[in-house]
């Protein structure tokens, strides 16, 4: 009755079937937002790039396989594309 998932250097052991692809379409429902921004460096982080949709964006953080649209090498990219997200975001001064 155990489900697995094999990740980045981790074994994912769960007694019920559940994955993040589920967790994020529960999360949708909730909340109903706009467009989604994914950002995974883990095997078990494709099943969520495949459910995403035409405005969502997935992004890849490493060198591994993947069908997300985007890729960024290491998690100090990720610092700096959220920062140029919050920057773009945040009002210009008068």
């Amino acid at each position: 009755g155990l489900t697995m998932m094999e990740g980045h250097r981790v074994l994912e052991v769960s007694v019920r079937p559940t994955s993040k692809a589920s967790a994020m379409a529960d999360i949708r429902s909730t909340l109903r937002p706009a467009a989604v921004v994914f950002v995974g460096d883990d095997r078990s982080d494709e099943g969520v790039f495949a459910g995403l949709g035409h405005d969502d964006i997935g992004v890849k953080v490493g060198p591994e396989d993947t069908i997300a649209a985007h890729r960024l090498a290491s998690p100090a990219d990720v610092v700096v594309m959220l920062r140029l997200v919050a920057d773009a975001a945040s009002p210009c001064p008068p």
